[in-house]
């Protein structure tokens, strides 16, 4: 849906620029000076890992402590919900993650949501590999709870998947999460 935003923006700048109407005329000359814009530096949260701050230990199959969001790219889109999603009737977010040499995506999808709060049923979470070589899902026996913050951009996340290829081994996630879309 994002790139189907961008397109549909690209398209109405392109339009914009070529129905600009009448004939071209030779620009003016500008009696003043223009000022030329400076670049203004701008703190990056986390890390190096932009946009979002998180706080979260992986341990079982992966093990890594990660301190926020890697920059999306064309797999993988930093997405989330956040304050809409009480009209829409469910809460979700994608988060790209790098760990060691490898890109991963972890989701998490609160079906039925009506407000903030803590959740242990009616939520999924997953964490897949970028090529979906790996893939852990949280299963009907394992252990959930997701909470979500006044804000609906932040909270907590505890939760144990199964590997969807052996179907036994785990993968545990701990901590704290934010979003911002």
């Amino acid at each position: 849906m994002p790139r189907s935003r961008s397109l549909l923006l690209g398209i109405a700048m392109l339009l914009a620029c070529s129905c600009g109407g009448g004939p071209a005329s030779a620009p003016s000359p500008s009696p003043s000076p223009t000022r030329t814009p400076s670049p203004v530096a701008t703190a990056a949260l986390g890390t190096g890992y932009a946009p979002w701050l998180l706080n979260l230990d992986f341990s079982g199959d992966l093990t890594a402590h990660v301190t926020g969001t890697a920059p999306s790219d064309d797999l993988i889109h930093n997405e989330c919900t956040g304050d809409g999603s009480t009209r829409l009737g469910n809460w979700a977010s994608t988060m790209a993650l790098n760990i060691g040499p490898q890109r991963y995506a972890l989701i998490v999808l609160v079906d039925g949501y009506k407000g903030a709060g803590a959740f242990s049923s009616n939520v999924s979470v997953e964490v897949n590999s970028a090529d979906k070589a790996k893939v852990w899902l949280s299963g009907p026996s394992d252990p959930v709870s997701f909470t979500v913050g006044s804000d609906e951009q932040s909270g907590l996340l505890e939760a144990t998947l199964t590997n969807a290829a052996t179907g036994s081994s785990k993968l545990r996630i701990s901590g704290h999460w934010t979003c911002h879309p």
